[in-house]
């Protein structure tokens, strides 16, 4: 099982790479047990998400650069080649929605 701290990342160099890291990252969650987040795009518009309710990985294909997504016990971002965990927000920290 991989612990996230704030050097956790799910980098890809293609397209199919990147499908298959969004799907990962869903899977991070699961283990986690993570039941309700947040998507936060660049512009500050929130989406309330209910996990296992939704294709996570699919809005993370779509999701652009800087769309944070956030949990009751942390947070990640999306970049142009990877998704990265937020400083200061790793498992057990607070993100704050």
């Amino acid at each position: 099982m991989v612990e996230a701290d704030s050097n956790s990342f799910w980098a890809w160099r293609s397209p199919d790479e990147r499908a298959e890291q969004a799907a990962a990252f869903a899977g991070f969650l699961a283990e986690r047990g993570v039941t309700r987040l947040w998507l936060i795009a660049p512009g500050g518009a929130r989406q309330s998400l209910t996990a296992r309710e939704t294709d996570l990985p699919g809005l993370l294909l779509s999701a652009p650069p800087q769309t944070r997504i956030v949990w009751n016990r942390g947070g990640a971002v999306v970049e142009t080649d990877a998704i990265r965990m937020l400083p200061g927000q790793a498992e057990t920290g607070d993100a704050h929605v």
